[in-house]
């Protein structure tokens, strides 16, 4: 009997997902421009242990899931956390892209004036998604720590 690694099928669920979103997505502003293409701003860490215990960087896949697709087509700015403090001392600029991407990112990771910022521009048409897992959403402090935040109050 062949025993399948559940991990190989992550790439695969985020591409699915990635794709279903993004057919969700409002992308008005990029036709307007002229253009087919999604200015996507991606914060994230993602990365999972294969059965070997070896590190997989699966920003990589997720990457390559946005930008190999053809119709419509991503253009990708990955900006990976900064240790703890993540994204307290970068300016984002979500108002430069169509979509905005959060992945295995905590809340400590962001200022209130960020996320302030990430709901103006959810509130103005632009897409957000957000994914994770035990890191993002759950595990124990610093992780998480998004209930009851804006990321929350923006899908209403």
């Amino acid at each position: 009997m062949v025993r399948t690694n559940r991990k190989r099928w992550i790439p695969i669920v985020l591409f699915v997902t990635l794709v279903a979103a993004s057919s969700l997505l409002n992308i008005n502003a990029s036709k307007n421009r002229g253009a087919q293409t999604v200015r996507v701003l991606y914060l994230g860490n993602d990365w999972y242990q294969d059965n070997s215990r070896n590190w997989i960087n699966a920003n990589l896949y997720i990457i390559d899931a946005l930008e190999g697709s053809a119709t419509p087509s991503f253009s990708v700015t990955h900006i990976p956390p900064k240790g703890d403090d993540g994204y307290l001392a970068t300016e984002l600029g979500f108002d430069e892209f169509d979509v905005v991407i959060f992945s295995e990112v905590w809340r400590s990771h962001f200022s209130d004036d960020q996320l302030s910022d990430l709901k103006k521009f959810v509130k103005k048409g632009g897409g957000f998604i957000m994914f994770g897992g035990w890191g993002g959403f759950g595990g124990r402090p610093p992780y998480g720590g998004w209930d009851g935040s804006v990321s929350k109050r923006c899908s209403r």
